[in-house]
């Protein structure tokens, strides 16, 4: 029996898909680009209810100190109304909001949801770290929480980027007499 998967696969470097949806507590239509100029942690996590998705929720809110909205954010993805319901999941300004994602559009477009050839839809949780352009840094299981949010750690830690110009340098273009 084949049973091929279809889903995105964000890679290092990818810019990140744009979006609006709702967030908790929040906008109904939160443009996600608008949180360029930081670093962004991201969790799919779809329900909340399932032990692995709890363990990493709880562990992002072990190291709160992280999600500032100066040097980074936490942006966690449900599929699942119950946690709002439930109280599972709620924002902590600064620095922690969540998306509802009922339709599945962002776990889509960033490769949560994926679905086989025979038509099975599954959700794989995971960690996502954006640089502050809103490009990929790396990709975690939601099992490997604490390495994913040590890697954002030593991120902030770094220096600051110089903010220097990009320079491309293209060899016998102009006449030596021009320059």
């Amino acid at each position: 029996m084949n049973r091929s998967v279809n889903a995105v696969r964000l890679l290092p470097g990818d810019h990140a898909p744009w979006f609006v949806a709702p967030a908790l507590s929040g906008s109904p239509t939160y443009a996600f680009h608008s949180v360029a100029g930081r670093y962004v942690m991201m969790l799919f996590f779809g329900p909340a209810r399932l032990e692995a998705c709890a363990a990493a929720l709880k562990l992002a809110t072990e190291r709160r100190s992280l999600f500032d909205d100066h040097g980074a954010c936490f942006f966690g993805v449900t599929i699942d109304r119950d946690d709002e319901a439930s109280a599972r999941i709620a924002q902590q300004l600064p620095g922690v909001r969540f998306f509802l994602d009922y339709a599945r559009e962002v776990s889509t477009a960033y490769g949560a949801v994926a679905q086989s050839d025979d038509g099975d839809v599954r959700y794989s949780p995971f960690w996502l770290i954006l640089d502050r352009g809103l490009r990929v840094v790396e990709r975690f299981p939601v099992e490997q929480g604490e390495k994913a949010l040590d890697r954002l750690e030593a991120l902030l830690a770094a220096p600051a980027e110089t903010g220097l110009a990009p320079v491309l340098i293209v060899p016998d273009v102009l006449e030596p007499e021009l320059c």
